[in-house]
């Protein structure tokens, strides 16, 4: 996720931690072809400029504080976080992402594939009690290239139809409360909210006195929820 969209076989999923998840590419050609764009798995050499991306994705948000704003050192962190973690390199990346049965695909333009101009990851989670399958939508940015050109909903949408074609029940995600143009995005594309998380009590404490908020916003859409828009294709049915 050879298919015309992808570039690359379906994954055939990993043994170990994780039982053997086969994978069915998403196929939302039509909604990038439509403004000049592709939208294919990651590779290896694009990881630079996904964490570049990623980067610049929240600097907008931090030319906005100052220096000194516990919010910002928050913020900061938070991008320190990544870069040293899932996105540290293409192999942590695909690690955390294509291998679980999950993807990463960014988006680049159709005469230039080596260009990335947006991303966004899935990651399948851990099965709980409560049954199911559930993906987790993260590291989504959009850079200026791409803007104003509706690349988010359409990287939403190609997260969704993933997720129904490969039998996840539920998608989820979490952005912050300072994130405005992010949760109006998950909103408008039918995420509902459904739980809020604050900072630990030092960090609260600092924020209060700065009179800044931090409040980690949690989304989930099931994926029922398709309204004849997504693909359907259970594995083990007919």
């Amino acid at each position: 996720m050879a298919d015309a969209t992808s570039g690359k076989t379906p994954n055939s999923g990993i043994k170990g931690g994780m039982d053997t998840y086969p994978c069915v590419p998403s196929t939302l050609t039509s909604d990038f072809a439509d403004i000049g764009l592709v939208v294919r798995p990651f590779k290896p050499s694009d990881i630079e400029q996904c964490r570049e991306l990623f980067r610049q994705g929240l600097d907008g948000y931090l030319e906005q504080l100052a220096a000194t704003s516990p919010l910002r050192s928050a913020v900061e962190a938070y991008i320190r976080g990544a870069l040293e973690n899932d996105m540290k390199d293409a192999e942590s990346v695909l690690a955390t992402y294509a291998a679980p049965g999950g993807e990463f695909w960014v988006v680049v333009d159709s005469q230039h594939d080596t260009e990335v101009l947006a991303q966004v990851a899935f990651q399948r989670l851990p099965a709980t009690d409560a049954g199911g399958v559930v993906g987790e939508l993260r590291r989504m940015a959009v850079g200026p290239k791409a803007a104003h050109k509706g690349v988010g909903s359409k990287l939403v949408r190609t997260v969704e139809e993933f997720a129904a074609a490969n039998g996840f029940t539920q998608v989820v995600l979490t952005t912050g409360s300072f994130m405005g143009a992010a949760l109006a995005l998950y909103t408008r594309c039918g995420f509902e909210f459904c739980r809020s998380g604050h900072p630990a009590p030092s960090l609260q404490e600092k924020l209060d006195a700065a009179g800044e908020e931090l409040v980690e916003m949690a989304f989930r859409k099931p994926v029922s929820s398709n309204n004849g828009r997504w693909l359907w294709q259970p594995h083990g049915n007919s």
